[in-house]
């Protein structure tokens, strides 16, 4: 993404724009870059995608627009927050994520 990447280097290296590392000293977090062509490597988010699918759209929802499916899918996540635990806690991702809206 030419917003965050000026050019690739070798490996995961990167020579990042200059508001991207603004943005992830602000924001608190460090970019952590796939190698090129290596959709494998992104596991997280596809495993992610994946529960997603399963568990919010099986069986599928019956809805009349975009904006209705949007809506069904918004609840279905703040249900899944108030239920889920984070890893390594006691708390639930939606504890978690109120603290840090603060």
């Amino acid at each position: 993404m030419k917003t965050a990447v000026i050019k690739i280097l070798q490996g995961r290296d990167r020579l990042e724009q200059e508001s991207f590392l603004a943005l992830q000293t602000h924001y608190l977090f460090k970019a952590e870059f796939c190698n090129v062509r290596s959709g494998n490597e992104k596991g997280r988010v596809e495993g992610s995608v994946g529960y997603v699918r399963r568990n919010a759209l099986v069986p599928e929802p019956e809805v009349q627009s975009l904006n209705e499916l949007n809506d069904y899918l918004k609840e279905w996540c703040l249900k899944e927050a108030e239920n889920k635990k984070v890893p390594h806690s006691k708390e639930t991702v939606g504890d978690v994520w109120a603290k840090e809206k603060e």
